[in-house]
């Protein structure tokens, strides 16, 4: 037996082992830094808002502004045409997606409005023309034409605006406000004006 070789062999063996432990410690220690680094930072995932083809960013509880926009669009173009048929299923549709106590006052608005409607054998159709977002507030407005059309009387139509606060709970879009209206958005700009015009104005009279 070549003892000489036996011993190389027997050395190599070691060595190689020692690189191993070092190697297996050092990715260890890799692993647990990873951890360490990723066990905080929040997720951030891609989603596509229904019938829109541009992919937006929302982490578990925040959405960007394209994000808001997008769902916003998505919810004034399902609420804003409406037929006595279709009623139920924009009802049904929006209670996954509106704060119960916002979901409650927009189901009485849209009964009403279903049974009128009936009544009347018309429809609403509503086409979205500018989209704005009020960064301060986070409320999204978006304002279109108002086309009512009846076997009765000729169409009517009008400038109407949406107003939506989405949040994010668990990636999943919630409107805390909703509010319609006809003619141009009160963004908060437009309300202080306002104010401010009625204070001069009470203060001369």
């Amino acid at each position: 037996m070549n003892f000489n070789k036996y011993r190389t062999s027997l050395d190599k063996l070691n060595d190689e082992n020692t690189h191993l432990r070092y190697m297996t410690l050092i990715l260890g220690l890799v692993i647990l830094l990873m951890i360490i680094f990723f066990r905080g930072k929040e997720v951030i995932i891609t989603q596509q808002p229904p019938k829109l083809t541009e992919a937006v960013q929302v982490s578990k509880n925040n959405g960007d502004q394209p994000y808001k926009e997008k769902w916003a669009l998505s919810f004034a173009e399902l609420i804003g045409n409406l037929t006595p048929d279709s009623a139920d299923f924009v009802i049904s549709a929006m209670e996954s997606y509106f704060d119960p106590t916002v979901y409650q006052s927009i189901k009485v608005s849209l009964n009403a409005q279903a049974e009128t409607l009936k009544d009347e054998q018309a429809t609403v159709t509503f086409s979205p023309k500018s989209i704005i977002y009020e960064p301060v507030s986070g409320i999204v407005y978006i304002t279109g034409d108002q086309e009512i059309r009846s076997i009765s009387v000729e169409p009517s139509r009008k400038t109407w605006t949406m107003e939506f606060d989405i949040k994010v709970v668990n990636y999943l879009p919630v409107v805390t406000h909703y509010d319609s209206y006809e003619g141009s958005p009160k963004t908060r700009e437009v309300r202080e004006r306002e104010k401010r015009n009625k204070e001069v104005s009470g203060g001369r009279a």
